[in-house]
């Protein structure tokens, strides 16, 4: 149980640095012009929070069976 628990808080803790990542990306993407590169960061990093809010979500499934 322990475990869990410390998966849950290190999956939520990367899961808002990346959406902090991300939205600081949208604001440079606002300010300078928006190249490929960028945009397939935020593409990968969109991806990225997906994955761990999907591995986030079983395991607070399993976590209340």
């Amino acid at each position: 149980m322990k475990t869990n628990n410390k998966i849950i808080k290190t999956i939520t803790i990367i899961m808002l640095v990346l959406m902090n990542i991300s939205i600081i990306l949208m604001f440079l993407g606002e300010i300078l012009p928006i190249d490929f590169g960028a945009l397939v960061i935020l593409f990968v990093i969109s991806f990225i929070y997906l994955v761990a809010d999907l591995l986030h979500s079983l395991l607070i499934c399993k976590k209340t069976k």
